[in-house]
């Protein structure tokens, strides 16, 4: 589980940024992430200003995702316009359990593996590293 904490301009209207959002969450639903919880912290004064901004929109993202994908993720929504801020939250715990793995059998286990990017690719990873 990642938590991530997104600080957003106090002067764009909350509905231009709930759509802008969506569009963001649809984009990295794709990529795989799961579990998704969106929480809006409201309008906060900020402590020291962050661009020449007092006031922000708070929001607070809980997400699934491979750790592969969480740079990915960052710099995503580093791109997004009307972003002031990211913190990012990691579960060392969660991450041990979802990282890619080798075995004797299959040589790379990945949860993407079917989709039809990598279908190309397949034979390559089933065979040996060390032919």
């Amino acid at each position: 589980m990642r938590i991530i904490f997104l600080l957003f301009y106090c002067d764009r209207p909350v509905e231009k940024i709930k759509q802008q959002f969506i569009t963001v969450l649809n984009k990295i639903k794709q990529i795989g992430v799961e579990n998704i919880h969106i929480y809006n912290l409201g309008l906060k004064s900020l402590v020291r200003p962050i661009k020449k901004q007092y006031q922000a929109h708070f929001l607070l993202v809980k997400l699934c995702s491979y750790p592969s994908i969480i740079n990915l993720l960052r710099l995503k929504f580093l791109q997004e316009e009307g972003v002031l801020r990211i913190l990012l939250l990691k579960d060392k715990e969660s991450d041990k359990e979802r990282r890619i793995y080798r075995d004797k059998h299959f040589y790379v286990r990945h949860p993407y593996l079917n989709t039809e990017f990598y279908q190309p690719f397949i034979h390559k990873l089933k065979e040996s590293p060390y032919v």
